[in-house]
């Protein structure tokens, strides 16, 4: 697009200047207005003739690109997402939740293991305070009333701290942890013998 607005006019005439199929100006007209620009490109990428040398893209589309079958991709991506969403969200609360049951209840004196050197890699455990529990992690209302009751606690115990942890936050807990059985213990939870290839799926 430049580094210009262009209206949805402007923008039909550009596409088909390069040669993009469209069999209804209005509709598209719409589909532009509704999703962008922008974003439809990020679709209509694959029938380009550059795809995928995309440091010289010359934006030109291969015979037969139609508007039609980007729009179709871009919502068929949409559908895919929404229903992936819903299994990796329950994959993460489990992963979560079962850390925290094994790790919690196999180092029982140690609330906060998470930042424990019996437990857990010095390099995770150095860049804890700032890559995890920041200013605005402790702002989390459940983190700060937790604080509130707890003055002298410097970290929220671990079935708290992991829960507003993100998943990458986690993962990255779970791979530093020193202790090989801790992690074949969650590994085999999920049915997966070899933490290498557990570690693997949760980068995935």
């Amino acid at each position: 697009m430049g580094n210009r607005a262009r209206t949805l006019d402007q923008q039909i005439a550009l596409l088909q200047s390069r040669g993009m199929e469209i069999s209804d100006i209005e509709k598209a007209k719409e589909v532009l207005l509704d999703v962008g620009y922008y974003r439809l490109g990020f679709y209509w990428f694959p029938f380009e003739k550059s795809c995928p040398a995309n440091q010289r893209r010359t934006h030109e589309f291969k015979a037969g690109a139609n508007f039609d079958d980007a729009v179709k991709l871009y919502y068929f991506d949409y559908a895919l997402r929404n229903i992936l969403q819903k299994y990796i969200t329950r994959i993460e609360v489990n992963f979560r939740t079962y850390i925290v049951y094994t790790i919690s209840n196999k180092y029982s004196t140690l609330p906060t293991w998470f930042v424990s050197s019996r437990v857990v890699g010095r390099d995770y455990i150095s860049s804890f305070d700032t890559e995890v529990y920041t200013d605005k992690f402790k702002r989390n209302k459940f983190i700060a009333a937790h604080h509130r009751n707890h003055i002298n606690d410097r970290y929220a115990p671990a079935w708290k701290t992991l829960e507003f942890m993100t998943l990458g936050s986690n993962i990255a807990l779970y791979k530093s942890l020193l202790d090989l059985d801790d992690k074949k213990a969650i590994a085999e939870h999920f049915g997966v013998t070899y933490t290498n290839i557990f570690e693997n799926y949760l980068d995935v």
